[in-house]
């Protein structure tokens, strides 16, 4: 080979390198979610972000969306520039993969970020995006009332919506980081959508919040034939532990780490549900309307509980651990005989 075609080839390397790269880097940027815009600006501007019920009937299905309030300085509004500047890094610090933003008649200005990068359309995944974003996803639904969970079978980019009343939830865990775990992408209302609850009185009266939560657990749970959960003072302190990220993403090396350690004290961890709220009515809601967290609280494996809830600027965190005894997991785990794979 001559020195020239050497050269050639080793040029036609380096771009195509570098054209990989630069495809790399622009796949990994969030995207900008020009659908959400308008209707997000109208929500926010007019102090709507908590009406459920007009959010679903603008077609905006998109869940665990993190959001910024920006506040005008010195009486001038909020440059666009910079509400997508902070739009971006917001969310690229949470490793979503969309991002809008908007500005209110009152000079102040929102982003937001959210784990899918494109809408959910009637009852079509968007199978491109989660195959460049998953490692797995899966489709749930959640009926409303009483009723436990399931998984709905997807074909391809399909999957079959219910007519019952209730909430179908689109499920991604990430390709990366490898610590993250599962993230909710969309949450679905199909039928006639209510926001009520079962046996939600029980969350009222003078009791503290962590135990009007776990009597509203019990409640729902003894009605389905479940066991009660009892309050543990080790998933207390799991919890608390979990919630020191001051986030909705499930971290799971601080998981196995307190998994560990439960172990160690004779118990089995068995999973953590993480949510945001305004107060323990919406916590509760927000909790039993999405399948995936319905269906750890209604774990049958589960007899211990544990929790935090703190307060965030206007709303709060709250982080519900469910476990079982070691010896009661250790006895199921030997009556289950030699597995078959």
């Amino acid at each position: 080979m001559s020195l020239a075609s050497f050269l050639a080839v080793i040029f036609i390397l380096i771009v195509d390198f570098a054209l990989a790269n630069l495809a790399l880097a622009k796949s990994s940027q969030p995207k900008h979610r020009k659908d959400m815009g308008s209707k997000m600006t109208s929500f926010v501007c007019n102090d709507k972000l908590r009406n459920l019920d007009g959010i679903f009937a603008a077609k905006l299905f998109d869940a665990q969306i993190e959001g910024q309030l920006l506040t005008n300085k010195f009486g001038k509004p909020v440059k666009t520039q910079d509400l997508e500047t902070a739009a971006i890094s917001l969310a690229k610090s949470l490793h979503y993969h969309g991002y809008t933003f908007g500005a209110c008649p009152n000079g102040n200005g929102f982003t937001m970020a959210t784990p899918a990068p494109e809408p959910l359309l009637e009852n079509k995944l968007p199978l491109g995006a989660l195959r460049n974003h998953c490692k797995s996803w899966r489709v749930d639904f959640a009926q409303a009332g009483l009723y436990k969970p399931v998984s709905l079978p997807i074909n391809g980019a399909s999957y079959e919506s219910p007519e019952s009343n209730g909430l179908v939830s689109v499920t991604c865990q990430p390709k990366k980081p490898s610590w993250l775990g599962p993230k909710q992408w969309y949450m679905k209302p199909t039928g006639k959508f209510t926001t009520t609850i079962p046996n939600s009185l029980v969350l009222d009266g003078d009791k503290s919040i962590k135990i009007r939560f776990v009597n509203w657990v019990n409640k729902n749970r003894g009605t389905l034939g479940l066991g009660a959960l009892e309050i543990k003072q080790n998933l207390n302190i799991s919890a608390d532990t979990l919630s020191v990220s001051n986030s909705i993403a499930h971290n799971r090396t601080i998981i196995k780490s307190v998994a560990s350690q439960l172990k160690e004290n004779g118990y089995h961890f068995l999973g953590e549900n993480r949510v945001k709220g305004k107060d323990l009515d919406q916590i509760a809601k927000l909790l039993w309307m999405s399948p995936r967290h319905r269906e750890l609280l209604l774990n049958p494996k589960a007899n211990l509980i544990g929790i935090n809830i703190k307060k965030l600027n206007a709303e709060y965190l709250a982080i519900v651990v469910l476990g079982e005894t070691q010896t009661s997991y250790a006895k199921r785990s030997s009556n289950k005989g030699p597995s078959v794979q």
